[in-house]
């Protein structure tokens, strides 16, 4: 664990301990992330980790504060833990008729609207 996630005794109010966020993955299955999926975590978590702790540690004696520092290092676990198993797949560079993931859908609706939709796993 990162140092910047550990703390001394004498640092202040102890922060709750909330429980580990369960996977939504099967145990074995594989974390396919398109590469913009990985980087929209990669950013949460930059994000996370030098905006939002920070700014909470320092207002930590605020019991609602320490709560939500919690919260934000559960997050921080899970996002580094999905990063960690990520198997970055590039979607289709070109037109298929195969649907599959990372790959760009277009419906187009009996009134001529059309829809793009990604097939890609969110959570």
């Amino acid at each position: 664990m990162s140092k910047a996630f550990t703390r001394e005794e004498a640092d202040g109010p102890n922060i709750p301990e909330l429980p580990p966020l369960a996977s939504t993955l099967p145990l074995g299955a594989k974390n396919y992330m398109t590469p913009d999926g990985a980087a929209l975590l990669h950013e949460e978590l930059v994000r996370l980790v030098k905006i939002s702790r920070p700014r909470l540690a320092a207002s930590r004696d605020d019991p609602e504060s320490k709560l939500q520092l919690a919260r934000v290092d559960q997050r921080i676990i899970q996002l580094e833990q999905s990063l960690q198993s990520a198997e970055v797949v590039q979607p289709p560079l070109e037109e298929t008729d195969v649907v599959r993931f990372g790959a760009a859908v277009v419906v187009r609706e009996e009134n001529g609207e059309e829809s793009i939709y990604r097939i890609c796993r969110r959570g």
